[in-house]
């Protein structure tokens, strides 16, 4: 079986970009299967995908003044796609834009492009935001660029935004024309196979949890160490101004005592968070680690005592499973895909990722009970080997590809 993967661009890396690289390391290695990976830009993974035994890297040509134009990688990806996928046997689009690329691609060949199997992280966000944004506060459903100091949305950013509103609706259209033609989609949780079935009324929806990937040595040591983390890219959405918020509450009410937080990732809210420390004189506490090795990571997944990872409208979450791997609990939020993943009270707790206060108590509560977190942290590693093994995984997605 020959399938096609196409990912838009891994200029930007996180959680969706080291699956697929995972996904084709894994497929690669089955001898009846042959894998070719299409995308505009590799950026410093394409020496990485080379270096994977029997993959194909294929770059989608797109002329070089129009790279960043969203428009022009929008019509030379889509005919460069409808020329070339046309002899295999699965197209596997993953993400937004490649989904929309594939599907105008099918729709310009009069739909007799091959089997098409939508790999959906999410509906796209700029399409679709009052599905996917639900309890995300407005200022935090645009880029960090788009805000002030404050982060309040700048007056510019508005105006731009009353632009992109008038040809929103054509858009819209057209993606949604694309998707139907399309034979399955697979999503990560059940939360967002309910987006996409209410946003494109198509039926072949399916949920194809992901696994975790074996990330290190599980020997487990260190729960005296005691520290909280944080794994993610450093976005308005993924709200770890609230966590910080959180632990100045909890120095306000003298209960600080000899807690640490380490914040590991980067992205555009960096010094909007490293100012934040440093006007509640948190500095000694919370700790900006940036962007660490995997050695490093599977360091601090192995000594810490709990995950804290609270995003708003969080379609799945991979902290989640990474954390479980290693027997340490999650303080999770308490809608999307996390409570597809955090058993409240069992593996991990659940808090609203906009109320301070029951943030702040969750906290404490982890780090006052540390025999309960270790306890829990037990249960999270027998939930993933049950359920979201990397194995399990692989078996989903080539079920549903058949």
């Amino acid at each position: 079986m020959k399938i096609a993967i196409i990912h838009p661009d891994f200029n930007t890396k996180g959680g969706a970009e080291n699956v697929i690289y995972w996904l084709c390391e894994e497929l690669s290695k089955k001898n009846d299967l042959e894998i070719v990976l299409f995308s505009v830009n590799f950026a410093d993974m394409k020496e990485k995908f080379k270096n994977i035994k029997g993959l194909q890297v294929k770059e989608i040509y797109i002329p070089k003044v129009l790279r960043n134009n969203q428009l022009g990688r929008l019509i030379f990806a889509t005919f460069y796609l409808k020329k070339y996928l046309r002899n295999y046997n699965i197209i596997n689009p993953h993400n937004y834009p490649a989904s929309l690329w594939v599907g105008i691609a099918n729709l310009l060949s009069g739909k007799k492009l091959p089997k098409i199997v939508w790999s959906c992280n999410e509906p796209t966000r700029f399409l679709y935001r009052k599905i996917t944004n639900k309890h995300t506060p407005e200022n935090l459903q645009v880029l960090h660029s788009e805000l002030d100091e404050n982060l309040n949305i700048k007056l510019k950013s508005k105006i731009k935004f009353i632009i992109k509103s008038i040809y929103k609706p054509i858009l819209r259209y057209i993606d949604k024309k694309a998707i139907k033609t399309f034979s399955k989609t697979l999503t990560l949780s059940n939360a967002v196979a309910e987006q996409i079935k209410k946003i494109y009324r198509i039926k072949n929806v399916f949920t194809c949890y992901m696994g975790v990937k074996d990330i290190g040595q599980q020997d487990i040591v260190g729960w005296n160490k005691g520290y909280f983390i944080t794994v993610s890219r450093l976005e308005g959405c993924k709200n770890i101004q609230n966590v910080i918020k959180a632990f100045a509450l909890i120095k306000e009410l003298g209960r600080l005592k000899d807690m640490k937080y380490f914040i590991i990732g980067n992205g555009p809210m960096e010094s909007y968070l490293k100012n934040m420390i440093i006007e509640n004189n948190l500095s000694d506490s919370i700790i900006m680690l940036g962007y660490i090795s995997r050695e490093e990571l599977v360091n601090h997944y192995k000594n810490c005592l709990c995950i804290l990872y609270l995003p708003f409208d969080e379609p799945f979450g991979l902290p989640y499973l990474e954390a479980a791997v290693f027997s340490k609990p999650t303080i999770a939020s308490n809608h999307g895909g996390p409570l597809e993943l955090v058993v409240d009270g069992k593996t991990g707790l659940l808090a609203d990722p906009s109320n301070i206060r029951e943030i702040s108590e969750k906290i404490e509560k982890v780090f006052q009970n540390k025999i309960m977190a270790e306890e829990m942290g037990n249960n999270a590693n027998k939930y993933i080997k049950d359920n979201f093994t990397w194995g399990k995984y692989i078996d989903r997605y080539l079920g549903y590809m058949q």
